[in-house]
């Protein structure tokens, strides 16, 4: 008697994951009932660019602010990325300096010269993850 193999699938190829569109939230279904709010021309105006600058409609956009939930606009989220990378490219240039200096101690640079660095780019990554705080709480 044979035994049956079971069927295998070649593994897909690995490259970057695509997300499942997002499902609604059970609470964005029930969402029946409307607000309306007054406004003039100039406030309309302001709102829908609000809301573009989030990424939100502009109904997301004022039930969020309505409620008091932070509304960090899109390029908030851009800037907190780049400064995450910055920093993260920051602390391996450290990281790298000391590796050098440890090994090539007296070889190029001084060590106080190099010290100086260090401790300048710590300075600065720090400043990154500060302004990094400052754009994730703006609202």
């Amino acid at each position: 008697m044979s035994e049956a193999t079971p069927d295998v699938q070649p593994a897909a190829p690995q490259g970057p994951r695509k997300r499942a569109p997002r499902k609604p939230s059970p609470s964005a279904r029930d969402r029946i009932n409307r607000i309306r709010v007054g406004v003039n021309e100039d406030e309309r105006l302001e709102l829908i660019r609000r809301a573009d600058l989030a990424g939100l409609s502009l109904s997301g956009y004022c039930r969020a602010a309505a409620l008091g939930y932070p509304v960090i606009n899109r390029f908030d989220q851009a800037a907190i990325r780049e400064l995450a990378k910055v920093a993260g490219d920051m602390g391996r240039l450290g990281g790298l300096m000391k590796l050098w200096l440890s090994e090539r101690r007296g070889e190029g640079a001084s060590v106080a010269d190099v010290n100086r660095a260090l401790r300048d780019l710590g300075e600065l990554r720090e400043q990154a993850r500060s302004l990094m705080a400052k754009a994730a709480i703006r609202t």
